[in-house]
């Protein structure tokens, strides 16, 4: 490492820089009363409108404990005009061989197959 680099790197701690981004960011919480004391003038002084879904942390808190129901799973499966629309863009509108477009439909077929068994798979388990 030359001397002007290593000058460099030892008198610039780059933690300090990055824990200051990170309270400027509200990243980091207040650790000490003063600081405490200084974020509720702060929070006095330019008040955040909370909304409402929010102001109870008994609310928040049964939000995310209540169960969700799953999402569905979208099918492999694409319309017609999907296929058409998605192959003629492949192509930019030329003609695509026989023997190229029979091996594309085994191949979406195939992974049609390997989705749905291993979505029967996951429903059993």
């Amino acid at each position: 490492m030359a001397a002007k680099e290593k000058q460099i790197t030892e008198s610039v701690s780059i933690e300090p820089l990055v824990e200051v981004a990170m309270r400027a960011k509200g990243w980091l919480l207040p650790t000490t009363e003063a600081a405490v004391a200084q974020l509720e003038a702060e929070l006095l002084a330019n008040p955040i409108d909370v909304p409402e879904s929010l102001r109870s942390a008994g609310r928040v808190f049964e939000e995310i404990s209540r169960p969700r129901a799953r999402r569905a799973v979208r099918s492999a499966e694409t319309s017609t005009a999907t296929t058409a629309n998605l192959a003629l863009a492949a192509r930019d509108g030329g003609q695509i061989p026989a023997e190229v477009r029979d091996m594309m439909n085994r191949d979406r077929e195939e992974t049609e197959r390997e989705h749905a068994l291993k979505h029967k798979v996951g429903k059993a388990l």
